[in-house]
């Protein structure tokens, strides 16, 4: 049975000496990431100690279960370096929150000032629109007062006509 999938219900039993409440999971024998320290003959127990584990469960957790917990305590990050990094990533969140903000506003102000040029722009086109029939009523007034004086030039000349008959 591996370290990694013992529940910590099962740990806690096997560290105080007490038998786990389910059965193991597989029938293989735990494997520890770290060798067992060896121990020395003083801290051998005798076999007539009423507190040796009994089960095979039990003699492979128990001398696994205390390394296992130091290798885990050593690769784990402090609680003052976990307190760190969260304060610089809700920093950083901070300031991209006042980043999102700031464009956002930008973008609003961007959003105003291109309504304000379209409505520039269609009075534009509106005076274009009225230049255009403006210059073309003026062609349209020109090319009247051609046609007037071009009338005024043969009455002219229909009067001197009959006034010289």
């Amino acid at each position: 049975m591996n370290n990694e999938s013992i529940s910590f219900e099962e740990q806690f039993a096997a560290f105080s000496g007490q038998s786990p409440q389910w059965p193991p999971a597989t029938d293989e024998p735990a494997v520890s990431l770290v060798p067992a320290p060896a121990p020395s003959p003083e801290q051998t127990p005798p076999a007539t100690d009423p507190f040796t584990p009994t089960s095979a469960v039990e003699q492979h957790v128990a001398p696994a279960a205390e390394p296992a917990q130091a290798v885990t305590t050593a690769a784990e990050p402090s609680t003052d370096v976990l307190l760190a990094e969260l304060d610089k990533a809700t920093r950083s969140l901070a300031m991209f929150r006042e980043e999102i903000g700031r464009v956002v506003g930008h973008q609003r102000t961007t959003e105003a000032e291109l309504v304000a040029a379209r409505g520039q722009l269609a009075h534009l086109e509106g005076q274009v629109r009225e230049s255009a029939e403006f210059a073309r009523l003026e062609s349209e007034l020109a090319r009247q007062r051609d046609v007037v004086a071009t009338v005024r030039a043969k009455l002219a000349e229909l009067v001197s006509s009959l006034d010289a008959s």
